[in-house]
């Protein structure tokens, strides 16, 4: 990973758009991602990548986020949240 700055532009890009739209558990996640990354090193960098990557796996992951409202899909902020979804991944596998 070799720009923490971007990571962080990412990552609040997410928090911003999941609190928009009401997803406050996976906005958590985020933030503490986020908090996690102001306090890290250079050494914990790695750890820290690999703990957001885990977000991308299994049954109910970050990747399977689908974002409603009154039942209905919301289909931008859907398209939005993939979009940053790919990016964040990007970024994270950017050796």
């Amino acid at each position: 990973m070799k720009n923490v700055t971007l990571l962080i532009s990412e990552i609040e890009k997410i928090i911003e758009l999941l609190v928009s739209v009401g997803e406050t558990n996976w906005a958590g996640s985020f933030n503490n991602f986020r908090q996690k990354l102001d306090s890290t090193n250079a050494e914990n960098l790695e750890t820290l990548r690999s703990e957001i990557l885990r977000v991308y796996g299994g049954m109910g992951s970050f990747s399977d986020l689908v974002l409603y409202e009154q039942g209905q899909p919301m289909i931008k902020e859907n398209q939005k949240l993939d979009e940053l979804r790919t990016e964040l991944f990007r970024i994270l596998n950017d050796r």
